[in-house]
């Protein structure tokens, strides 16, 4: 080959196109909303089902249903007992009229950094549709209030009922964790704002014209006990699975 054509050789092999390297596709960015399903516990007020709804900035919505154990109102009384909130025929009515309630509690939190776990939120909480059988001699010694023996042989048991109305703080620190999961860790503190209280006897005429207004008596000061002692702290442990 000359040297004419072997200098164009290489100029022509110069020249000619090269295919394009492969570019990476950008990796998307992470969703700013997600939705997660669990379960859990609030010790010792619920175990539960909850849903986590995560939205732009970091504000997150929370709702859970379950119930009310009653190992979990035996603790919680006993804690008010041991701290002198009540006594222990007050904790006995209160585990009567709550025995197996329905919890449902809803917050709104926030997450203010976003790569850190850390979060706090406010919410609500009802506690309803539970209720046992009680007797009446527990239910008015521990309320305080007097009532006439031969009356309190005709109406020896009521079945009471409470809804109780409650708000709360919560701060604590949620982990992402492999295979689409969420693990949330909180502590906060509850406080009965309002309740309201329902007992039934069954009694015949001439005590049932008795026994009615000292169990409306009843119910206002079951109230009063729910408002002025039913408060406390709780330990929240969670694990979601997010589905977007």
């Amino acid at each position: 080959m000359s040297a004419t054509a072997a200098v164009l050789a290489v100029v022509l092999s110069q020249a000619a196109p090269t295919a394009p390297e492969p570019v990476a596709p950008e990796p998307r960015p992470a969703s700013p909303v997600s939705l997660s399903l669990g379960a859990g516990t609030d010790f010792p007020l619920s175990v539960h089902a909850a849903a986590l709804l995560e939205l732009p900035g970091r504000v997150q919505l929370s709702t859970s249903v379950g119930r009310m154990p009653r190992s979990y109102l035996e603790t919680l009384d006993d804690v008010l007992v041991r701290t002198g909130a009540y006594g222990r025929d007050d904790a006995q009515l209160v585990e009567d009229s709550l025995s197996s309630a329905v919890v449902w509690r809803t917050f709104l939190g926030w997450r203010p950094f976003p790569h850190r776990g850390f979060y706090f939120a406010g919410g609500y909480t009802l506690i309803t549709l539970g209720g046992n059988v009680t007797s009446t001699r527990t239910l008015f010694r521990a309320l305080g209030i007097d009532v006439p023996p031969d009356l309190l042989d005709e109406v020896a048991l009521a079945r009471v009922h409470s809804t109780l109305h409650q708000g709360a703080l919560e701060l604590g620190w949620q982990w992402t964790l492999p295979a689409r999961l969420k693990l949330k860790l909180g502590l906060g503190g509850f406080t009965t704002f309002a309740a309201s209280s329902s007992l039934e006897a069954e009694v015949s005429e001439p005590f049932a014209t008795l026994a009615q207004p000292l169990l409306n008596t009843a119910e206002g000061a079951l109230n009063d006990t729910y408002t002025g002692h039913v408060h406390g702290a709780y330990a929240s442990l969670a694990l979601y699975f997010t589905l977007f």
